[in-house]
């Protein structure tokens, strides 16, 4: 077997398959606009002391939530899986590359302080020592690895590792990550108003599946970015192969 960035590529399509698989049960959780109800403001619209108009806008009831559907955790945590694995698989193949003979041991490193890196590039501990992540991995590949840890704050969005490495270390090791559905929009306005023969109105109100945590961030758009950032790390090195 020579070492390639085949099998990482293959984890990537596979996490990318989980995520367009949440897209589909975030279309299946979607509003039903025929389950809404708009109730007009007592006073729609009202006329101010200096004859400006006010316009209040209408009262929007959603339908309740739907369950939470466990397949959502299940493959939120699939994804992070295979994209952490896709940085595992880089560095063992670039120390079977560097080092002509497969590694034991090895994994990509996501360290907080450029200590921590520091040892997890140590190539003086013992051959079996699992504390050397980068056994094997030449000099120029191990500085283009730490370029992108965290600590660095180097490029858009630094943090992205950190972000997968949280996201993956729970759902690895001790539960399942939790979501929800939750509504991403709720509006309703006035488009036009002539007291008193009434008035007409729109509205948008979409749902989306979020992490269940106190930010409740949107957990797509997020799985997109750490793909993209994983895909773009397997780039800066594929030339090499």
């Amino acid at each position: 077997m020579q070492p390639s960035l085949n099998d990482a590529d293959l984890r990537i399509k596979r996490a990318r398959q989980h995520i367009n698989s949440l897209r589909r049960y975030q279309r299946q959780i979607a509003i039903n606009p025929d389950e809404v109800i708009i109730e007009p403001h007592p006073n729609p619209v009202e006329i101010l002391p200096n004859g400006k108009r006010r316009f209040h806008s209408p009262k929007v009831t959603l339908p309740p939530e739907p369950p939470v559907n466990p397949q959502w955790a299940i493959r939120l945590g699939e994804a992070i899986f295979n994209l952490r694995a896709a940085l595992d698989y880089l560095i063992y193949s670039l120390a079977y590359l560097d080092s002509t003979e497969p590694q034991n041991f090895t994994q990509f490193p996501i360290c907080s302080t450029p200590e921590a890196f520091d040892q997890a590039a140590n190539q003086n501990l013992k051959p079996n020592d699992p504390r050397c992540l980068l056994r094997g991995v030449s000099s120029p590949h191990i500085a283009a690895i730490k370029a992108l840890q965290p600590n660095n704050n180097r490029g858009l969005d630094p943090h992205w590792l950190a972000q997968l490495k949280g996201l993956s270390n729970p759902d690895k090791h001790r539960h399942l990550t939790i979501v929800q559905s939750k509504p991403f929009e709720v509006r309703a306005w006035i488009i036009s108003a002539t007291p008193p023969s009434g008035m007409d109105m729109q509205y948008t109100a979409t749902r989306e599946i979020r992490f269940g945590d106190a930010d409740q961030f949107p957990i797509i758009p997020i799985l997109d970015s750490l793909s993209s950032h994983v895909v773009e790390t397997l780039d800066i090195f594929r030339p090499d192969f």
